[in-house]
């Protein structure tokens, strides 16, 4: 009888923290409050080559890998600008004009969607 206890209770002790790490986790083999990868923010700075209002995209080079890349613009994205320059702070795709120097932000795991765009001041020279 005291063996059968004894068991019983080294098996609870064993299966206590699997319950606990269940709690609060996003998945299965996930650790506890992990963000999901899914939200993961990027941003980039960028100089525009083209803004395409027809099928809302902009053509960009980037300032670090001189690379260019096409970012389709959604309705709801926000573009911020300085208020002094445009006479608004809240802008639209078709206020983006070619050398704008931007900085975008996208998903990690979907980078050619914009999220959000920021009109920047011109580089010094």
């Amino acid at each position: 009888m005291f063996k059968a206890a004894l068991f019983a209770f080294a098996l609870s002790l064993l299966l206590l923290p699997i319950g606990a790490y269940a709690q609060g986790s996003y998945g299965p083999g996930k650790l506890p409050n992990t963000e999901p990868k899914f939200y993961k923010n990027e941003s980039t700075t960028a100089v525009i080559l083209k803004v395409n209002l027809n099928s809302k995209t902009i053509t960009v080079k980037d300032e670090i890998t001189n690379g260019t890349m096409t970012y389709r613009v959604a309705q709801s994205v926000k573009i911020n600008g300085d208020k002094k320059e445009f006479g608004k702070s809240e802008l639209e795709l078709k206020d983006l004009k070619e050398g704008h120097r931007v900085e975008i932000t996208y998903y990690a795991h979907l980078p050619e969607v914009v999220r959000k765009i920021k009109v920047l001041k011109p580089k010094e020279k």
